[in-house]
């Protein structure tokens, strides 16, 4: 609450240090604005831009979530076969990472290629389950990111990792370092897509 003697005539702050500390404020709410995507502020109302900057911080390093219980909750919600391999994909990272309870913060790119090493080295290179053992923690990991991130208005409180990793091992995209058989499909679909076009 301003007193009066902080106010001139007019009604206006005077107070040098409150004018800085307003001054301050303003252009961190300036800043939390600027994360937004500039289409979605448009179509936000006052309101809507109130809540989001009366919102926590949630950033990534503030954020907390326990990954085993989120994991938990998604395979609770499969049946069959596909919940026992993920099941199975979440006992194997488990044991791997060692610990009772995981931050999703600590699944990295890096943890993911040492896990698929330890994998490797257990059940053989190229074997089904290393594949599809850590496909299912990145279905897993994507679920949260949908869950707890939205990017439209900027709230981003869970990193991808997997943007820097590849899962199976396959480089980014590059059709001379992939193994045979999938360059191959890959040049064959390459051929065929050239011939619709000469068709056309």
């Amino acid at each position: 609450m301003l007193r009066k003697n902080q106010l001139d005539r007019n009604g206006q702050i005077k107070d040098t240090a409150v004018l800085l500390k307003v001054t301050s404020l303003i252009k961190q709410l300036e800043e939390r604005l600027s994360s937004l995507d500039a289409f979605a502020l448009s179509n936000m109302s006052i309101e809507d831009v109130v809540k989001f900057l009366q919102k926590e911080d949630d950033s990534p390093e503030t954020f907390k979530l326990d990954f085993f219980s989120f994991a938990d909750s998604v395979i609770e919600a499969k049946s069959g076969q596909s919940r026992k391999t993920y099941r199975s994909a979440l006992k194997s990272f488990k044991q791997f990472y060692a610990h009772e309870s995981m931050d999703i913060s600590a699944i990295t790119s890096s943890l993911m290629r040492s896990w698929e090493s330890w994998l490797v080295n257990k059940y053989g290179d190229g074997a089904r389950s290393v594949s599809a053992y850590t496909s299912c923690i990145a279905f897993i990991h994507g679920q949260a990111r949908l869950k707890y991130n939205d990017e439209e208005t900027g709230i981003i409180r869970i990193k991808n990792p997997f943007q820097f990793y590849n899962l199976f091992g396959l480089p980014f995209l590059t059709v001379g370092a992939v193994p045979n058989r999938r360059a191959a499909c890959l040049r064959g679909i390459s051929s065929t897509l050239s011939k619709v076009r000469d068709f056309a």
